[in-house]
């Protein structure tokens, strides 16, 4: 199904589009009638209904509107750039809750992993 209401995105297929920016779905959803094809709509709304709403979304930065779970897909060295980043600067409140997520991501075993996939 293309994409038929905005400019940012209008014309590419909205399977692919909103799994590589669900923020802008998410606001395109809450505007007035911004999204005029109903078929669009409903796909939109099932789509957040079925996928996880607890999903940290990057307000800043490189990759400003992605999710945490694409950057640890494709970008995993990403991660661990910001996790150095926080760690030097331990003392600041900033990013709190992306500063949780990124020791609880790095506890775990699968940094390898993560970054294989990434070279693959």
């Amino acid at each position: 199904m293309k994409i038929t209401f905005g400019i940012k995105y209008i014309g590419k297929n909205l399977e692919n589009t909103i799994q590589e920016d669900k923020r802008y779905f998410k606001w395109a959803l809450e505007q007035d009638n911004l999204i005029k094809n109903d078929e669009e709509k409903k796909y939109i709304e099932n789509y957040f209904d079925n996928n996880s709403a607890d999903e940290y979304y990057f307000n800043f930065g490189k990759y400003k509107g992605k999710s945490l779970t694409w950057i640890r897909k494709y970008k995993f060295s990403y991660l661990l750039h910001l996790k150095k980043e926080f760690d030097k600067n331990e003392n600041k409140d900033n990013f709190e809750d992306l500063r949780n997520i990124l020791n609880d991501i790095f506890s775990k075993d699968d940094i390898i992993e993560n970054l294989e996939l990434e070279v693959a």
